[in-house]
Order: C-alpha cells, then structure tokens, then sequence
C-alpha cells in the first residue's frame, strides 16, 4: 500500500497546527493530588483501570473491579486497592 505523504505528520507541531488551541479550563484540569470531587468519584466507583509501565516503554492496563469503596484514599497522593485473584500474570506487580 503506498501513503499518500501529504497525508503524513511528522512533528508535534504539524498535528497541533490541525486543531484549535485548547480552551483555557482543560490547560488546569491536571491535579497532583486529589481534590474532594475526585475523592468522591473514587468512593463511588466499581471500576478502574490500572495502567503500569516497564523501564523500556511497554505498557499494560488492568481492570480491576469490585463493590464501590473498594479502593481507599489513604492520603491526598496515595490510593491503595485490595489484590484480588486474576490470570496470575503479575503484568502490573511487576512493571
């Protein structure tokens, strides 16, 4: 199959050159511990998806589940989940 080059980006700014700037909300919408909306969200949730990496760049991303409550909020930086029985992979124990 041959690519058709005017249809291939090669820098960052090449594909933010195709968008919009983004709205000044979503430049502050990253947190570096919990706020009291996230904390709510988390004792809400069945559901999460961890996702680990190794040192040479692979990744794995987990779900993990069960009765809402089930992760805690030990701090503003610190959740901790219980391990629960799965396919005994360890992807994320041991990435």
């Amino acid at each position: 199959m041959e690519l058709d080059r005017r249809y291939v980006l090669e820098t960052e700014t090449e594909l933010r050159n195709l968008y919009r700037p983004p709205a000044g909300r979503t430049l502050t919408k990253q947190l570096d511990r919990l706020d009291r909306h996230c904390k709510r969200f988390i004792g809400h949730s069945p559901f999460l998806c961890l996702a680990t990496s190794r040192p040479d760049g692979s990744a794995d991303c987990s779900p993990k589940g069960d009765a809402p409550g089930f992760v805690q909020i030990l701090s503003d930086t610190t959740i901790a989940m219980p391990d629960r029985p799965g396919n005994n992979r360890l992807d994320s124990i041991t990435n």
